[in-house]
């Protein structure tokens, strides 16, 4: 005998409970998740009110456990930690905020799918404060038609391996903006500048208290919001792909 419909919709909103524990560094932002988590429900009850399929729920689903994640993880980029801002401020008509670490552009697709009709039900429905006007998170930075193009730059008149990635580096120096914040393993790092291992390979040179690390680029997490010029780091890690 099939289950239920609401029984479908028990299941999702269980898969929520966890999550601001899952979320949390400490203790102090168990409360903050459990705010998200108390907003995430009307709309995911929206949804599963509106007839769509239990597999399509559950993708906006996991989702939202994306975007709240990113949201605590943003809070704890400063000391002290910034409060959330209400969902109408993070999320817009185009989407959600850039994924961090990722390259892959149907990832971001999916979660901004999930963002955008996020959106259109909270301004539907009133909650939070009037929405903003809709911005221009990304514009072609990251299309590979503008990687391309910035690869190309790097490279220019560099004949080998060595001779590319040390234009890489000339072109991280020039156009990244350090220092910048990000989090490695749930510790928040200040990365400060770049450089080679001796493997000839861009390195993140980043600093923790007194501890001092040097991570590779194609393995750092990128930030939210990220740093000014982050699409020469895309443009690398792009190549480094094809190499």
């Amino acid at each position: 005998m099939p289950a239920p419909a609401n029984a479908t919709l028990d299941t999702l909103l269980a898969l929520m409970r966890p999550w601001p524990k899952s979320w949390s560094y400490d203790d102090q932002d168990l409360a903050a998740g459990a705010r998200l988590v108390a907003e995430f429900e009307p709309f995911i009850r929206h949804l599963h009110s509106a007839g769509l399929a239990p597999r399509t729920i559950r993708r906006h689903v996991d989702n939202l456990g994306v975007l709240g994640c990113e949201l605590i993880r943003k809070s704890r980029m400063t000391d002290p930690p910034e409060p959330i801002p209400p969902l109408i401020e993070v999320v817009e008509e185009e989407g959600g905020p850039l994924l961090r670490g990722t390259e892959c552009e149907d990832d971001q697709r999916e979660f901004d799918a999930t963002c955008k009709k996020l959106y259109r039900f909270l301004t539907a429905t009133k909650r939070g404060p009037a929405p903003r006007q809709s911005r221009k998170r990304r514009s072609a930075s990251n299309s590979v038609h503008h990687l391309e193009r910035l690869i190309a730059d790097a490279t220019t008149d560099a004949y080998d391996h060595d001779e590319q990635v040390g234009g890489f580096l000339a072109c991280f120096e020039e156009h990244v903006s350090v220092p910048f914040m990000t989090t490695i393993l749930g510790a928040i790092v200040r990365v400060s500048a770049f450089d080679l291992d001796d493997e000839g390979r861009i390195v993140a040179v980043c600093r923790h208290g007194k501890a001092k690390q040097r991570i590779g680029i194609t393995d750092l997490p990128l930030p939210n919001p990220l740093p000014a010029g982050h699409e020469w780091i895309v443009a690398y890690r792009h190549w480094c792909k094809g190499r």
